[in-house]
């Protein structure tokens, strides 16, 4: 299924997996200049992944931000890994427990490419691409030359 959305309007739509007897998902969202959020996980199983990931950009020291929320009731090992540094982060979050880290996208000139995975769910991944648009002159994506 596609959609075309228009500036500042909002699209909302509801995908019955379980309807159609599926129980996996794999959703990706493509925007101008690079933007991609691409969500992978399961629908059943004990010990899936329940994650809400809020993403903020941190515009006045050009970073970007994950708020990472664990609304399963047992407890997760989170991992991202940031694919312009061979830097990542680790978290072990409760149930309801919130981790939150910034990422400097200054060397990367704006750039920003971060997937989610979570330890003991090797199908749920939520990967997180662009650039932090702020209006300045700025490079293309470094990753695309095999630069970074």
């Amino acid at each position: 299924m596609d959609y075309t959305v228009e500036p500042n309007k909002l699209l909302i739509d509801t995908w019955r997996i379980g309807a159609i007897g599926a129980s996996e998902y794999d959703l990706s969202l493509y925007g101008p200049n690079g933007f991609f959020r691409g969500f992978k996980g399961t629908v059943s199983g004990s010990q899936r992944a329940n994650l809400d990931v809020h993403v903020a950009y941190e515009e006045e020291t050009n970073a970007i931000r994950l708020d990472i929320s664990n609304r399963a009731s047992h407890t997760v090992r989170v991992g991202v890994m940031n694919a312009y540094r061979s830097r990542g982060m680790n978290s072990v979050l409760g149930p309801g427990d919130t981790d939150s880290k910034s990422w400097s996208l200054k060397a990367a000139g704006g750039w920003y490419d971060l997937t989610i995975t979570v330890e003991n769910d090797p199908d749920f991944e939520y990967r997180l691409a662009g650039h932090m648009e702020n209006g300045e002159d700025s490079i293309s994506d470094p990753a695309m030359g095999g630069v970074v």
